[in-house]
């Protein structure tokens, strides 16, 4: 049986989605129900959408319209569920601080990631041997991150399998910081021998799946200085923000390439659109074959205009 026909539309178009009238949005809907398209839910668009703490109405309304698609949507995960938008009050507020929070130390950590890979590229392009000084800002740099985020993993897991039992056969062993002795003073050795570790508490599926995201995180950041002006501290809350939000897009390319074989066409905004088409040296999507398969669209009526042409050429 053929599967249907299946849109990664962003989270504008739900914004978009409430933010109009009622007969448009009536509209938009019967038009994307007679050319039979399922719509995708993804922990990225829950993330994006529950952020805010001061729309619940809108998101109310939201619901009430998304759930006129006859079609069920295609889910990227087995856990993400528009009715979570149905929370107020101290909940929603709660959920709205921690998804922030999560956003805050992303931004952090992949900005330190991105640095060193573009770091690494440019002197293994430049035929050139890392000097002293430099080896030894990169080694503070990991050591630092190591630091910083061991806990937290520390700490994740043993909530999880504290709070939902039935998953804690799947999860790894917890790490213990403690377990990792990190000298004043760490060798090459010393430090593989950490990443080993860390390493370790994962399959070869999700390294690959890693590096496939930063391929990803690199084809988005590429052109900008915003990862080395949050890791010099330069950066301000809107940079911040900015950045995150470029990285939550890299997140919604990631999970269209890992269920590209579920998932048919994925919308981006104009930004990501023109760094598809344009970046230098080539982008992921452009590189998997699947830049063909995105589109943008600047309202409602050209996101269903877009998604017909499309679906006709397919």
């Amino acid at each position: 049986m053929k599967r249907p026909f299946t849109v990664y539309f962003d989270t504008n178009f739900f914004v978009q989605l409430c933010k109009a009238e009622e007969a448009v949005a009536r509209t938009i809907i019967e038009d994307m129900n007679a050319l039979k398209v399922r719509y995708v839910l993804s922990n990225v668009i829950m993330h994006e959408l529950i952020s805010s703490s001061d729309r619940t109405d809108r998101d109310k309304l939201l619901v009430e319209r998304v759930s006129m698609f006859q079609l069920q949507p295609y889910r990227t995960d087995s856990y993400s569920n528009l009715q979570l938008l149905l929370l107020s009050g101290q909940a929603r507020a709660a959920v709205s601080s921690f998804f922030k929070l999560i956003d805050d130390m992303t931004t952090e950590a992949e900005s330190w990631s991105i640095v060193a890979r573009q770091h690494s590229s440019f002197v293994q392009k430049s035929d050139r041997q890392i000097t002293p000084e430099e080896n030894e800002a990169n080694r503070a740099a990991a050591l630092q991150q190591a630091n910083d985020l061991l806990p937290f993993l520390s700490w994740t897991l043993d909530f999880i399998k504290e709070s939902f039992p039935n998953l804690a056969e799947s999860l790894p062993e917890t790490p213990n910081p403690e377990n990792i002795k990190i000298p004043d003073n760490p060798s090459q050795e010393d430090l593989k021998a950490i990443s080993g570790y860390l390493l370790g508490l994962i399959g070869e599926d999700e390294i690959k799946q890693l590096k496939q995201k930063n391929q990803l995180t690199d084809s988005v950041t590429r052109s900008e200085d915003r990862p080395q002006q949050v890791t010099s501290g330069r950066a301000d809350a809107w940079t911040r923000k900015k950045l995150a939000n470029t990285l939550r897009d890299a997140k919604h390319m990631d999970l269209f390439v890992s269920h590209s074989n579920e998932i048919d066409l994925l919308q981006v905004d104009r930004p990501q659109w023109n760094l598809i088409k344009n970046t230098k040296p080539m982008h992921y999507l452009v590189e998997v074959g699947l830049a063909d398969q995105c589109f943008n669209a600047s309202s409602l009526q050209d996101a269903v205009e877009i998604v017909s042409k499309m679906k006709q050429q397919q």
